[in-house]
């Protein structure tokens, strides 16, 4: 079964602190009397939930626990950056290893079981970074490590880098190699890339492509052959 995808990685253009109990209810979420705004509350929902919301709306402002907003310090997986005098973004792994998958927790199952214990967080959606439709961060490594295929005869180990475009569909486009290891370790890596699938990037209520650096590792000792 495939996972649902969490919100993650959530950039606000403002947060407050308003009280969400003195909110009067209202058909889709609650009415905030300040800026006289319906906040959405994402707290316990998924990113496909978030898409929605955003295409109907436009710019929404919304109720997100902490684990939901971007982090750029800690253990954060990714580092984004804009570049300049483009709708392009480029979204770096900082290492892909065992050790980041023991150490990653779904972010599903945080929204779902510690909602009550997280900060609350209200405020205006400037951007969401694209998330893997099939479970999120947690979902694309799960992907990647059952798919990959060691190519026969070569013992290979490391990482091939590959730089892509998500476009505003959700699909990889324009996959090219920064960092290769061998010919078939190089195929191999484009091959599974190409099967990714991503809710797309959302900048100020409109869907943009975005650069997206990903590395791909290989491990001799559990390989998986063609």
């Amino acid at each position: 079964m495939l996972k649902k995808a969490p919100i993650e990685n959530i950039t606000l253009s403002f947060t407050c602190n308003k009280d969400w109990n003195g909110m009067q209810p209202c058909v889709s979420g609650k009415h905030c009397a300040s800026c006289n705004k319906t906040v959405f509350d994402f707290t316990a929902k998924g990113i496909a939930e978030l898409h929605e919301t955003i295409e109907k709306e436009g710019n929404v402002c919304g109720r997100f626990s902490q684990s939901q907003l971007f982090r750029a310090k800690g253990n954060q997986w990714f580092s984004f950056k804009r570049i300049a005098a483009s709708v392009l973004i480029t979204l770096g792994f900082t290492t892909f290893s065992k050790e980041l998958k023991a150490q990653s927790v779904s972010t599903a199952n945080r929204n779902q079981n510690n909602v009550q214990s997280q900060p609350i967080v209200f405020g205006m959606i400037q951007e969401t970074h694209p998330v893997y439709k099939h479970g999120g961060d947690q979902g694309m490594l799960d992907f990647i490590r059952k798919n990959l295929r060691q190519p026969s005869n070569e013992n290979i180990n490391g990482l091939v880098a590959i730089s892509f475009i998500i476009d505003t569909t959700g699909s990889v486009t324009q996959p090219k190699i920064l960092k290769g290891l061998s010919k078939k370790a190089d195929e191999e890596a484009l091959r599974v890339v190409k099967l990714l699938e991503f809710y797309p990037s959302i900048l100020d209520g409109k869907k943009v492509p975005v650069r997206y650096t990903l590395p791909v590792k290989f491990n001799a000792e559990t390989r998986r052959e063609e």
